[in-house]
């Protein structure tokens, strides 16, 4: 399933697709994150799933050193020039330890499986610098706590990853974060979605 997934996100990207591809500036996520002091504290600053690149060209612009992590290898490529190096989402073990002041990742967990989302994680938390902060939004599901929209297979259908469908709830993210090295100290509610068609 992985494969056909990266492969539907290879091809949005070469094609620019504004329906699927998130076209947020700094601005935008900032706000949606609740991280502007941090975004200007920081200097060295890893950016998940780069979208149309918006986000990455702003940071660089402010002169941050930025880095970038993504599903697809076209959207690294796209990006290049405002970033150091690109981590492929399958890559992640290669990931400098103790090394990013923020890990910023707007629109991302809810296009993940599970065991993706917990391989991010925990290579992300490792990546950070004591004090470092991940800014992650999600998909919040009104599941009853710990449970999470999955089919019978126990793990989230590629309609439901492609679409931005594997909603979560927030004990159930609490948890994630917990069992892979993290500490949740702030949880903000910014916007209400239906959930996809």
């Amino acid at each position: 399933m992985i494969d056909s997934v990266r492969e539907q996100w290879e091809e949005f990207h070469r094609e620019r697709d504004i329906k699927h591809l998130a076209g947020t500036g700094l601005n935008e996520v900032i706000r949606n994150l609740g991280v502007k002091d941090l975004v200007v504290k920081s200097k060295v600053v890893l950016n998940i799933g780069v979208g149309l690149g918006l986000c990455t060209r702003d940071l660089k612009g402010m002169g941050k050193e930025v880095y970038a992590i993504d599903i697809s290898g076209v959207a690294l490529e796209n990006v290049k020039h405002s970033i150091v190096k690109g981590f492929l989402s399958t890559e992640l073990d290669k990931l400098p330890d103790n090394f990013f002041d923020l890990a910023l990742s707007h629109l991302v967990a809810q296009h993940m499986q599970e065991e993706e989302l917990e391989y991010q994680l925990k290579n992300v938390i490792r990546a950070l610098k004591v004090g470092g902060v991940f800014a992650l939004q999600f998909a919040f599901s009104n599941s009853p706590p710990g449970e999470v929209y999955k089919n019978n297979s126990g793990s989230f259908s590629d309609k439901e990853v492609v679409c931005g469908g594997c909603c979560r709830s927030l004990l159930h993210m609490m948890k994630l974060v917990a069992d892979n090295g993290g500490e949740v100290m702030r949880v903000t509610e910014e916007m209400l979605f239906d959930r996809y068609a």
